[in-house]
C-alpha cells in the first residue's frame, strides 16, 4: 500500500498545528460473512508540527489465503 499524504488535518496541538500518522488496518470476513477480524496493521512515521504532511511510504502487508474445499 502507498500512503502518499494528507491534507486539511485538523489543529491539535496548542501552537496550530498537529503531527499526525496514518494506521493502516487489514480486516477479514469471517467464515460465515459475520465479523470482521483485525489481521495486521501498518503505521506511517510520524510528521510533527504539519497540517499537510507528506509521507510518500510504502506499508507491506503479507497476505495468506488458505481455502477450505469439501
Amino acid at each position: 500500500m502507498y500512503v502518499l499524504g494528507a491534507r486539511d488535518v485538523p489543529v491539535a496541538d496548542i501552537t496550530g498545528t498537529s503531527d499526525p500518522y496514518v494506521r493502516v488496518s487489514l480486516l477479514r470476513i469471517g467464515e460465515q460473512g459475520g465479523a470482521h477480524k483485525k489481521d495486521d496493521a501498518r503505521r506511517t512515521r510520524v510528521r510533527s508540527k504539519t497540517l499537510e504532511p507528506v509521507w510518500a511510504q510504502v506499508r507491506l502487508f503479507l497476505f495468506l489465503f488458505l481455502f477450505q474445499y469439501g
